[in-house]
């Protein structure tokens, strides 16, 4: 057996394993990565399939910029990149892609196929974690200070004795509203994707003989159901095309990929030839994938256990570490045989914390966890699991395995000693975290100001569509002087009488979400007949604590609104729901009863009210945002944002010359928008940074980045910084959420 000793050990190559090595080696730490399959990736490689989504939910989260940042966003830039300009299909690019991310950490040594075979483990504290790479017959002991357990199955920390659960528990152990009466043993199943290719001419298909003949199967009756969310077409990745949950998804792992196996050829098999599908007639099944995706297993026990009324009520917590923010996802347990719809989605209306002590095992003193093995109730889990979110968990836990190695910590002392510290870590490497503010070098960055060459105006003059004024229309606007006197809309009387416009004003108290929480006023403002112009509200009230106003326009069939198919950064326009209106679905935000609606949904991808004329000036896009602290929304949007130009520059002027070794500037790369296989446009491919000394002027190109965090490297005596914007992705402005020094 070979010994193999590091400074730490991450069980499974994940992608919260993945970003925990990477993590703790940038950091210097050397680190042995282990992962049981030929690819790394977990459920988002080349064997499984799955697309990376996380705390947006596909952009409908209420804290709209919601999008992870960090080491799990340039992980996602990359594969983006790679398939939208370097010729990649989507899997090949996953595997090399993942590879690259790995085998650039020259403190990562990758072990593939190498499966945990047992621990060894005594006095509530792992000594060795035992492996064997079955390609060279190799058997391991690696003996690390700490180890990470990012398996999704928990093997290292069942095999360790750690306090594990697995099923749903009762409602009256966390007193969760959704829960049973009684605890469970059933889970959330596997699924197995696959994909079809259009081959041009008609093909035929022959069902294998293991495959169900699925026409005779009794689940078929709620196929094309819309309320069950199990439909059929010609297409392939069913997420719904899912089985286990009443099984043990451990101990029946082999059955259950055979089922799935026999359900996937069985329903093409029915769309190829039930005469049903037309269409499907040039169609070939071109590819199942080899590994079905897991959603729930054992979960290891933390010091924290979070529940569904922490995502609820997105609890803080002083240790929080990351976010999270997809919607409690609870799947049927018997999958595709379950009389229950699909999924049962309970929403998260904004993002929440994640704490680091739900990251650590309460019982095994130097075991961490990261994935959807973390300890979570079953229906906290639902939403924890997405593989963005589990991303960032492997971040917050390598970097807190460097500090454990720099003070000689176990995780638990580290909580109770450098939480802090950890945190501002983390916030320098862009993770996010709700609320905390992060300087890159105060006292440096305290010597300069900034300042820029074009500023966009607190104003939204682009007049493309027009909409009766039919529903409940809120606009949205963050307001740094912290009160708002007047506005100006635009918006036309088609009626020959005088019409009343209602407008409510409501107000927040979460500075990370566009959710209102209370009505402050009613204004009625005289619209007169034929009349075809800007409007003035007058408002009057000052923001609530989530610095924002929401106005919201009551309907009235006789004005009609106009406004604009691009979105002004922070400036929102949204639908809201009275009691009147019917229902709304599971993507609606939910508001409390106090602001008079119900639910709103996003209407600014498609439709944001034109404002102009606000009063008091509100400088939402000054330059100094930049510097402020912040890179990202809060509250504000902090950033600075061009007027629309081909180029702009943004400078910071020290008072007198300041060493600088490297500049990181973080750019808008649209955190409202989880699109994936393309770089968002706002994103900044090219600039110059030209760097005044007391010797000169000196010019560094940067070209073709599509990163957040673009590090330019500088190491002079600095007096002055101007960054040159040249190109983005296809955005007309240009936005910078911060530059840090160093």
């Amino acid at each position: 057996m070979k010994r193999m000793c590091y400074d730490f050990v991450v069980c499974g190559a994940g992608i919260s394993g993945m970003v925990a090595a990477v993590a703790a080696a940038r950091k210097g730490l050397k680190v042995a990565l282990l992962n049981d399959r030929s690819v790394p990736g977990g459920n988002a490689s080349s064997e499984i399939g799955v697309v990376i989504q996380g705390s947006s939910h596909h952009n409908l989260n209420y804290s709209i910029y919601a999008k992870e940042t960090g080491i799990m966003d340039e992980l996602r830039s990359k594969l983006d990149y790679a398939v939208a300009f370097c010729g990649y299909d989507v899997a090949a690019a996953c595997d090399a892609v993942f590879l690259d991310f790995l085998y650039d950490e020259p403190n990562i040594d990758l072990y593939l196929n190498t499966v945990v075979t047992d621990v060894v483990a005594g006095e509530g504290k792992i000594t060795s974690v035992l492996a064997y790479q079955m390609k060279q017959d190799i058997h391991y002991a690696f003996i690390a200070p700490v180890y990470a357990d990012c398996t999704g199955d928990a093997v290292v920390a069942f095999k360790a004795g750690a306090d594990v659960s697995m099923g749903a528990e009762a409602k009256h152990e966390f007193g969760e509203k959704s829960a049973d009466e009684s605890a469970q043993t059933w889970t959330m199943g596997h699924t197995l994707y696959f994909e079809i290719e259009d081959v041009g001419h008609s093909v035929k298909f022959v069902r294998p003989k293991f495959a169900h003949d699925v026409a005779k199967m009794d689940f078929m009756k709620d196929m094309g159901n819309p309320k069950k969310m199990r439909m059929l077409h010609v297409g392939g990745r069913f997420w719904t095309l899912e089985y286990g949950g009443q099984v043990n998804t451990i101990a029946d792992n082999e059955h259950i990929h055979l089922e799935l196996r026999k359900l996937v050829y069985g329903l093409w098999d029915y769309i190829k030839n039930s005469g049903k599908f037309p269409n499907a007639e040039n169609f070939v099944i071109k590819r199942v994938y080899s590994v079905a995706g897991s959603r729930e297993s054992r979960r290891i026990l933390g010091d924290v256990i979070l529940t569904e009324t922490d995502l609820d009520q997105a609890v803080h917590f002083e240790d929080s570490v990351l976010v999270g923010g997809w919607p409690m996802d609870l799947h049927a347990p018997k999958g595709i045989y379950d009389d229950l719809p699909a999924s049962a989605f309970i929403p998260v209306t904004m993002v929440y914390d994640i704490p680091y002590r739900s990251l650590y095992s309460r019982n095994i003193s130097n075991l961490f966890m990261a994935g959807r093995n973390i300890s979570t109730t079953h229906i906290a889990l639902s939403s924890t699991r997405v593989i963005a979110t589990c991303g960032a968990m492997g971040q917050a836990v390598g970097t807190a395995a460097w500090l454990c190695k720099k003070y000689g910590y176990m995780p638990r002392e580290l909580y109770h000693n450098a939480i802090g510290e950890l945190q501002q870590v983390l916030l320098q490497d862009d993770q996010f975290i709700i609320g905390r503010e992060e300087r890159g070098n105060a006292a440096l960055e305290a010597h300069f100001t900034a300042s820029a060459d074009s500023q966009q105006p607190y104003e939204n003059l682009d007049e493309e569509v027009t909409s009766v004024l039919s529903y409940p229309m809120g606009l949205t606007l963050p307001l740094p002087e912290g009160i708002l006197s007047s506005l100006e809309v635009r918006i036309a009387n088609q009626s020959a009488r005088e019409a009343t416009l209602t407008v409510d004003v409501l107000k927040g108290s979460r500075k990370e979400a566009y959710v209102p929480g209370r009505r402050a006023k009613t204004l009625e403002i005289s619209v007169p007949a034929e009349f075809d112009g800007w409007l003035p509200i007058h408002v009057n009230e000052s923001a609530g604590e989530d610095q924002k106003l929401y106005l919201v326009m009551r309907p009235n069939e006789s004005l009609t609104v106009t406004g604009s198919k691009q979105m002004l950064p922070g400036a929102l326009t949204g639908k809201f729901y009275t009691e009147k209106a019917g229902s709304y679905n599971h993507n609606t935000c939910p508001l409390d009863e106090k602001t008079g609606y119900i639910g709103q949904d996003h209407t600014f991808r498609t439709f944001n009210l034109c404002f102009r004329n606000v009063l008091p000036e509100q400088d939402e896009f000054r330059p100094g945002n930049v510097l402020n602290g912040y890179t990202r929304p809060y509250g504000h949007m902090n950033m600075w944002l061009s007027a629309a130009a081909e180029t702009a520059n943004v400078i910071l002027q020290a008072d007198e010359p300041q060493w600088i070794d490297r500049m990181e500037i973080f750019f808008d790369n649209e955190l409202e928008d989880d699109r994936r296989r393309i770089i968002p446009a706002a994103t900044v491919k090219d600039y110059n940074v030209w760097v005044t000394t007391p010797d000169g002027e000196e010019m560094i190109p940067v070209r073709d980045n599509f990163l957040r965090r673009s590090v330019v490297e500088i190491r002079k005596n600095v007096k002055q910084i101007r960054v040159e914007l040249l190109s983005t992705y296809g955005a007309a402005r240009f936005a910078v959420y911060g530059i840090k020094l160093y």
